[in-house]
């Protein structure tokens, strides 16, 4: 529980818990929610609500699944077992480009998250945040998430056991993505490739 807004607070927390210790953690911020001293009750059922649901989500709880048949809503996996994945590189911020540089924590690292689903409701996830060493130079052509194919074997192993030891027979993968049709192409071939190979195979 924040006392106050603060993203480097806020961010201390996060490498605290998610990636140093591997605990799924909730934050938030306690005049919003209605506790402590200057706390406001306007929108604070709303807020307590989203939070609800992201505590269930990180315990393991269900909120949403897919309304019907899977191989109505998406057809192209044609009835086989399969695995959606959805893939995230975020650059840094500039705040934490301006940060100084420590062994623990560089000047400047992005985030990659990969999560990827473990039942034919979408219902259930798996994730993995990763930090990725940053050097906008290298970049020019196309950045690829460093690490993805341990975090997708990691996330394979998930969807393995939730579904008795079955593995997927289709990929559907999503991916953030802003550049041109051949930069496209480019991570297509590097991360889809490396994806589906090694889920498919």
């Amino acid at each position: 529980m924040l006392p106050s807004r603060s993203p480097s607070l806020y961010q201390e927390v996060k490498m605290a818990s998610d990636a140093a210790l591997g605990l799924p953690s909730q934050v938030l911020l306690a005049s919003v929610a209605g506790v402590g001293k200057g706390a406001t009750p306007r929108g604070r059922l709303q807020y307590c609500a989203n939070l609800g649901l992201k505590i269930n989500a990180k315990l393991g709880g269900v909120n949403v699944r897919l309304a019907g048949n899977p191989d109505q809503v998406i057809p192209v996996i044609g009835g086989r077992p399969f695995i959606l994945f959805g893939v995230a590189l975020s650059p840094p911020t500039s705040s934490s480009n301006s940060n100084s540089s420590t062994s623990d924590h560089p000047a400047a690292s992005a985030v990659a998250a990969i999560v990827a689903t473990r039942d034919r409701s979408l219902g259930r996830y798996s994730s993995r945040v990763l930090l990725q060493p940053w050097d906008s130079s290298s970049c020019t052509s196309v950045c690829t998430v460093t690490g993805l194919r341990g975090a997708a074997k990691e996330l394979l192993i998930d969807f393995y056991r939730q579904n008795g030891g079955r593995k997927p027979e289709a990929l559907v993968c999503y991916r953030n993505f802003s550049g041109s049709a051949t930069q496209w192409q480019q991570l297509v071939a590097i991360e889809y490739e490396a994806l589906r190979a090694y889920v498919c195979s």
